[in-house]
């Protein structure tokens, strides 16, 4: 699974591969969302050259993109896990799109954070 983000008029699309089971196990927690509430993420923009903090956000998820999400994280845990062929699938996916903006185009789901509506 890719995270894919913009932030309007500061960040053009980027990307990360994610898995839950590439945290500890001790957080591999995954609550059922509440219906009818919005997950909130945090997200801070590190320079990496720098360690300097460049930017924060906190941006919503709509109800049905957290049930989406849930439920992705929920399928990962169910599966078998194999790390190396985790990190091979990412480089797969980087060959065919190298760019985060071939990914967007091709993304399961879109949803602009804060919006009410997936």
């Amino acid at each position: 699974m890719f995270f894919l983000f913009k932030i309007e008029s500061f960040w053009d699309w980027s990307d990360q591969g994610i898995s839950i089971r590439m945290v500890p196990k001790e957080e591999q927690d995954i609550p059922e969302p509440q219906a009818g509430t919005y997950t909130l993420m945090n997200i801070v923009l590190v320079n990496a050259d720098t360690g300097i903090i460049e930017a924060m956000r906190a941006v919503t998820f709509s109800p049905n993109f957290s049930a989406v999400l849930t439920r992705a994280f929920q399928q990962q845990l169910a599966a078998p896990f194999d790390r190396a062929k985790h990190v091979d699938t990412i480089a797969e996916v980087y060959a065919r799109y190298p760019h985060s903006k071939q990914l967007a185009k091709v993304a399961n789901v879109l949803e602009r954070g804060g919006s009410q509506h997936a």
